[in-house]
């Protein structure tokens, strides 16, 4: 090929003669001999000599480039300051242009350059009297591998460190010269010097270990040392020889973590954290083979720091035996932090910035964990032992060369072909696998029994999978991989013991979409949401936290005053709530109890909608939101911090399940009969409880006898019983009050209180109850709320339908994020057919309502009557000791003892749900007597009606006919559709009753009839 002259592009810069007339005009003794040779090896030898005028914060330094034919160039001059330029001894115009750019001649070429730079305000360099960092752009910087030779003129007393096999030192009077020598191409250099404690320690071959550490860390140094003395012999075995003739640990005063080839950079705040040496430290060591000694190919995608990832920080875990957790929180990062829409495919990964900016949040969790992940994949799919045969091949072939995806598949391969289909989808492809199971069955079938299930793929193109399978027995588990590349894979399981549990890839050996159980509330989480709001309380609460607002506004977080934020919003969006007194957030979790000082963040999963977290804050003062802000960024995956004084006092990560999880069936229980014991010691163990829940099924007649039952001993034991009942609201209590005060009826009570309206079921089932407190006069005290507030809750989707003066009826403080409340709650919602997902928001509000307003009037009425005993009568799913009403009452008021009983139905009660469950002997209510009609008022006549007569009713068989007005039954006046229930309730079936009706005739004169109805 035709080669070009040697030439300084002309955008500005100098030209240079044509390459022959220079030829001509330099003489051979220009060129010395001994750079003749090198420049004939096909390499560019930079020759570089710098000094240091540290209180200039000065470099001066000559660069000398020996060039072989045919070389192109770009040299990067930024913030430099060129004293001269020489190409082959002949003096150039100065550049004006901060790169200077050169094409190919058929000969080789001697560029030298003086130059000098100050490095007054960078953040990547330092020259200063504490000591020199130089890591970027402090000499003229080519575009291309070069073989470099420095010599480094320090200040007396400074020790130097760089890329180097070789260091030789010189000490004068008035300094120190080091020559640092590698024979290894690099794509750029760095220089370290200080007034450094320097140590050492052999290792391996004849090689040497060094730390370069400041008088005020020397102490650290020693167990740095032996930390990188385990990692060099600990890589050496599973990869191969250490590549250089030493390795050193240099402390920098710069904030840095970089691995260069012989030494790693360590800044001096990061050597000080007590979990370098388990962590980090580990990963910048092995970048000595891969990184340094095998380079990057990069046209194919940087592999480097995937596989360092697996075999450093992924393999400490499982040393600690936690790589299971590690790789979830790989995966999670991935979820929360890479957008699908715009998510890199491997191949094009090049780098990720050290900042924590979301883009490059994302970048890491694609080359850090992602290429992890493949290489944890490779493992499983190939085996340990090929793997690392191939690692270790890949190592050999590849040691000062540059490498790429191809060259490590190959590597790996060793004849078997189907890694070209597992490396094509995991590099080219830019979605994730997500997975599931579906069609779940256990069978028993000829004495054998199966576990049947359609393993699901989710993508549009599935991908080719080895799906780790856990099978949990109350005995053991069973352990499958079920391989599969379409979209429904059905797999049939023969198993010898009854399964519990079926859970998909527990140990997270796949990268793949998490599914929403297995999201635990982090800050990554919120941070990486793709919608974001931040509610502020008030503007005092605006000034408190305005350097997060800052950042919250950065990170694309919309900011909402607290009385402008909708229930839609609350619901669809990542929240995060600036102070925690609003209504808002006193809504949905309650008061919180964060510490009086500093500043606290606590992420939650969002109770009314679990796509999305939330998060509480709150701090004392501005230092402390701003101290502590500046710490966050290293706790993306925790739920709960405080800061105080910008130190970390504490920090806790929510624990999810492992693994996608689904329940088989519920193991069975059972009871030890010798440990059961009777009723009256029942009785004895709730004497002194200032709170009894008994549970019931509301049309359970063995249920409402065991209330009585509790109710009758404590009273008869000379306890000041006073009873709660879920069944009236708060407005039927002045007729309760009436009632059992003996100044009306029973029948008046049953209109007055509404009975029919709020409750509606056999009255004769509390009838009982009640009479018992009448005649003891025991206070029964109404728990509820009215049904038209909650129902416009679930109506609306939350809270927004209320009124003012509603919501100040309603507790201020509910909450919604009890563990497992939201679960239980929607299994209730799972019953109702018909019912969508977009209603349950407004369902869970509700019920959380009703659960949070007898809490509320329990705690009152036991705090202001200290001599009462209250027996709480409520459904079974509000008395739950564990989600119900009891963590409720126990969050307004710790001191008071709770006991909950539960009449046993044969479902199956856990421990923490009950105290007591008590086997009643069956009982029941004789049928109903029922008339078989459906009764409306109409109120323009005034008149109740018959709206529909049931077929083969009593009321069809005497003659009662659709649209008949009832107007007396038992000769008493009907006046509304609750007189009729009140008069049946003492009747019972084959009784007979008398109902005089009116008959309206379209063409004649309406007539009266009295029928009798035979019950």
């Amino acid at each position: 090929m035709h080669k070009k002259r040697l030439n300084l592009l002309p955008n500005g810069k100098t030209h240079l003669l044509a390459a022959r007339l220079l030829s001509l005009l330099l003489g051979a003794a220009l060129m010395l001999i001994s750079m003749a040779a090198e420049a004939a090896t096909e390499m560019i030898h930079y020759h570089l000599a710098v000094g240091f005028d540290l209180g200039k914060q000065k470099i001066h330094g000559t660069a000398q480039l020996l060039l072989p034919d045919g070389q192109e160039l770009q040299l990067n001059l930024q913030g430099m300051e060129i004293l001269s330029i020489e190409l082959d001894g002949i003096t150039l115009p100065l550049p004006k242009n901060p790169i200077l750019a050169l094409t190919p001649t058929p000969d080789p070429h001697r560029l030298v350059i003086h130059y000098q730079k100050s490095f007054a305000s960078s953040p990547d360099n330092l020259i200063s009297l504490e000591g020199i960092a130089l890591t970027d752009l402090w000499y003229p910087q080519p575009d291309t591998d070069c073989r470099y030779h420095l010599q480094a003129s320090l200040p007396k007393g400074f020790e130097g460190v760089s890329e180097a096999d070789q260091i030789e030192t010189e000490i004068t009077a008035g300094g120190t010269t080091q020559r640092f020598t590698l024979n290894q191409p690099l794509s750029r250099l760095t220089l370290v010097a200080g007034p450094y404690v320097v140590a050492k320690e052999s290792f391996g071959n004849g090689k040497t270990l060094y730390s370069y550490f400041f008088a005020e860390d020397a102490e650290l140094a020693s167990s740095y040392r032996q930390k990188a003395l385990a990692y060099l012999e600990r890589y050496e075995k599973l990869i191969g020889p250490y590549p250089y003739q030493r390795y050193s640990i240099v402390e920098n005063r710069l904030p840095t973590g970089y691995a260069m080839a012989g030494f790693t950079l360590l800044g001096q705040s990061v050597v000080r954290l007590p979990f370098i040496t388990e962590t980090s430290l580990g990963h910048e060591v092995l970048h000595s083979w891969f990184g340094n000694a095998v380079k990057v190919d990069y046209s194919q995608g940087n592999w480097c720091e995937g596989l360092t990832t697996y075999l450093a920080d992924q393999a400490y875990a499982a040393d600690r035996g936690n790589a299971t957790t590690f790789r979830k929180g790989e995966l999670l990062k991935y979820q929360h932090y890479v957008r699908p829409d715009s998510a890199l495919a491997v191949k094009n990964f090049q780098g990720a910035g050290p900042g924590h900016e979301l883009p490059q949040l994302a970048e890491r969790a694609i080359g850090y964990g992602k290429i992890a992940m493949i290489f944890r994949m490779l493992e499983q799919k190939i085996g340990q032992e090929q793997f690392y045969t191939g690692l270790r091949h890949f190592y050999q072939t590849m040691n000062g060369k540059t490498a790429s995806w191809d060259d490590l598949r190959q590597a790996f391969a060793l004849n078997n072909t189907e890694l070209n289909i597992f490396f094509s989808q995991w590099l080219e492809r830019n979605d994730l696998p997500t997975i599931s199971a579906d069609k779940i069955a256990l069978q028993e079938k000829e004495g054998i029994l199966t576990l049947s299930f359609t393993l699901r793929q989710a993508t549009e193109k599935p991908y080719d999978l080895d799906v780790p399978i856990l099978i949990s027995t109350s005995s053991g588990t069973l352990h499958k991989v079920v391989s599969t590349s379409t979209t429904d894979h059905e797999v049939v399981l023969p198993l010898t013991q009854h399964p519990t549990t079926l859970t998909i890839d527990p140990d997270y050996d796949l990268m793949r979409t998490l599914s929403l159980k297995e999201l635990p509330p982090s800050w990554d989480w919120f941070q990486g949401s793709d919608k974001k709001i931040a509610v502020v309380n008030s503007s005092s609460e605006y000034d408190l936290f305005q350097p997060l607002i800052e950042e919250l506004e950065q990170i694309g977080a919309e900011i909402i005053a607290a009385n402008e934020v909708t229930d839609t919003e609350l619901k669809d969006n990542a929240v995060i709530f600036l102070g925690t007194s609003g209504p808002a957030p006193r809504g949905l979790f309650a008061a919180t109890t964060h510490p009086a000082e500093g500043l606290t963040i606590d992420i939650r999963t969002n109770p009314i909608n679990p796509l999305y977290p939330m998060a509480l804050v709150s701090a004392n003062t501005p230092t402390e939101a701003a101290a502590g802000l500046r710490k966050l960024r290293h706790y993306g995956s925790y739920r709960f911090l405080h800061f105080k004084d910008g130190q970390t006092l504490d920090k806790q990560k929510a624990v999810g399940p492992l693994g996608i999880q689904y329940e088989l069936e519920e193991e069975p229980t059972a009871i030890a009969t010798p440990s059961t014991f009777d009723f009256a010691t029942v009785m004895t163990k709730l004497l002194n409880k200032r709170v009894i829940y008994v549970g019931e099924s509301h049309t359970r007649y063995e249920d409402h006898k065991l209330q009585l039952r509790v109710i009758r001993e404590l009273h008869a034991l000379g306890r000041n019983v006073a009873i709660g009942m879920e069944m009236f609201p708060h407005s039927a209590q002045q007729s309760l009050d009436n009632f059992i005060a003996g100044t009306i009826t029973e029948n008046e009570f049953l209109k007055q209180s509404n009975y029919f309206k709020v409750w509606s079921f056999d009255y004769r089932l509390y009838r009982e109850i009640i009479n018992f407190a009448r005649a003891n006069n025991i206070p029964v005290i109404a728990l509820n709320i009215d049904k038209e507030k909650v129902s416009k809750v679930y109506q609306q989707g939350g809270m927004a339908g209320l009124s003012p003066e509603e919501l100040s009826t309603l507790p201020v403080d509910r909450d919604l994020d009890i563990p497992g409340y939201r679960k239980r709650i929607h299994e209730v919602y799972d019953f109702h057919p018909g019912r969508t997902e977009k209603q349950f928001s407004g369902f869970f509000q509700s019920q959380a309502i009703w659960d949070e307003i007898m809490a509320q009037t329990i705690a009152d009425y036991v705090a202001s009557h200290p001599d009462r005993q209250m027996v709480v009568l409520a459904g079974n799913g509000h008395v739950l000791k564990d989600t119900a009403i009891p963590p409720r009452v126990a969050r307004r008021h710790p001191e008071v003892d709770q006991a909950v009983v539960m009449s046993s139905d044969g479902t199956v009660i856990a421990p923490y749900e009950a105290d007591f469950l008590v086997f009643m002997p069956p009982a029941a209510l004789p049928p109903q007597a029922l008339m078989g009609i459906v009764l409306t008022l109409d109120k323009e006549l005034g008149s109740v009606v018959i709206e529909e007569v049931r077929p083969q009713s009593p009321a069809l068989k005497a003659g009662i006919q659709k649209g008949d007005i009832l107007i007396t039954l038992e000769g008493q006046p009907v006046a509304t559709p609750d007189d009729v229930r009140i008069i049946l309730v003492d009747k019972k079936v084959g009784d007979p009753i008398t109902a005089t009706i009116k008959r309206q005739r379209p063409l004649f004169s309406d007539y009266e009839l009295t029928l009798e109805v035979i019950l």
